[in-house]
């Protein structure tokens, strides 16, 4: 078997285990609320990990790494203080 077809099957059973998994997620909901707000069962801990996860992605990463290069390591603060009040914010709520 070459490379592409298995990546061709690899890549099929990801799919389909996603449907499962979607499939099955889909039941437990009984209502919008239950999906956006995950039932409010969830802890500080994981919410707080969420939000970092959502914020920092790899486009915030490269932004933040040319802002630092074109205005200097003192730019720091315009990258890190809106940050930092914003998980404060959500933490807070």
């Amino acid at each position: 078997m070459d490379a592409y077809s298995l990546f061709m099957v690899f890549l099929a059973i990801y799919i389909v285990a996603l449907v499962g998994i979607g499939l099955y997620s889909s039941r437990r909901q009984k209502s919008v609320t239950d999906f956006w707000l995950a039932g409010r069962e969830l802890g500080a801990v994981t919410i707080g990990f969420s939000a970092a996860s959502a914020w920092i992605t790899a486009s915030a990463l490269l932004l933040a790494t040319g802002l630092f290069l074109l205005m200097g390591i003192g730019s720091i603060w315009i990258w890190v203080f809106p940050n930092i009040a914003g998980l404060i914010i959500i933490a807070a709520i």
